[in-house]
């Protein structure tokens, strides 16, 4: 959808400031690298992927992430959330599948939710499932109301997060979802450790290439997609949060990666490239 407008610029000799979020970079942005004036990277390791040519065209910003992820508040969200009392002791998992859910992690979630149930509390993000009659939060719903009550009161799940999204990532001990950009940069910017389960779509393995990224640095693990079930995600939640040292270990090593005035720099390229300054 971009290359239309950056050509139709590079036409008009207007500046073109290209961002990619991705460790991969995007066939589309292979495109537009060579139009554009300045490239903008999330991570360096992307630079690799541009030619001798466009690479003099980048610099490093980090992901830009929203300042209300940032804006979280642990005791707020023990309160929002329920987990008050005898559970404030328990760990917190905040398991995600972006806007319109992962019905494989959702699947494995509601084959193993006693056994997890046991090890901690659960912030669920589902999703919303476009153009189906059977929803994942009705199916979960229904999966946590056969369980005890001791147990019911550990699991919160709900089709989307808003504006709580600072206190899910103040009070999560583990975060597990896709490996998206955006999960990615903001995953960093919360100083949390993951536990990835990369979307491998016809098109691409970028979600692969970002949780590995995290990965060889220590800050997160990765199930695979064909690997994901309801006994192994049992085993992979309950060897990380078993070590909650290692935790803060990898948690610390994904706030390295973050650059919290990743939308500042960015904002700052933009003017200066009006301006005729170049970032570098």
């Amino acid at each position: 959808m971009s290359i239309p407008a950056v050509f139709a610029a590079k036409l008009l000799n207007i500046p073109i400031l290209m961002h990619e979020q991705t460790v991969q970079i995007g066939l589309a942005n292979r495109w537009s690298a060579h139009a554009a004036s300045q490239i903008a990277l999330t991570f360096s390791e992307s630079c690799v992927e541009l030619n001798a040519k466009d690479r003099t065209k980048a610099f490093v910003t980090g992901g830009v992430v929203r300042k209300i992820v940032l804006a979280g508040d642990a005791d707020r969200g023990r309160q929002r959330f329920g987990f008050t009392g005898d559970l404030a002791d328990l760990p917190v998992v905040y398991i995600t599948g972006g806007a319109q859910g992962s019905s494989v992690i959702n699947t494995a979630v509601r084959d193993s939710l006693s056994e997890l149930l046991t090890e901690c509390c659960i912030i669920h993000q589902c999703g919303t499932q476009r153009g189906s009659s059977i929803q994942d939060e009705d199916l979960l719903k229904a999966a946590a109301a056969a369980l005890p009550e001791a147990q019911q009161i550990r699991y919160y799940v709900t089709p989307f997060i808003g504006d709580e999204i600072g206190d899910v990532y103040a009070l999560a001990d583990l975060v597990v979802g896709r490996s998206g950009a955006g999960t990615i940069s903001e995953v960093c910017a919360a100083g949390k450790a993951s536990l990835f389960v990369p979307l491998v779509p016809t098109g691409g393995d970028e979600q692969t290439r970002n949780a590995k990224r995290l990965q060889s640095i220590g800050a997160a693990d990765i199930l695979t997609q064909s690997e994901i079930n309801g006994i192994s995600l049992v085993e992979r939640i309950k060897s990380l949060l078993s070590d909650r040292l290692h935790l803060q270990a990898m948690g610390e090593a994904a706030l390295s990666q973050s650059r919290p005035d990743a939308a500042e720099v960015l904002a700052d390229a933009v003017i200066k490239l009006g301006l005729g300054i170049r970032t570098g």
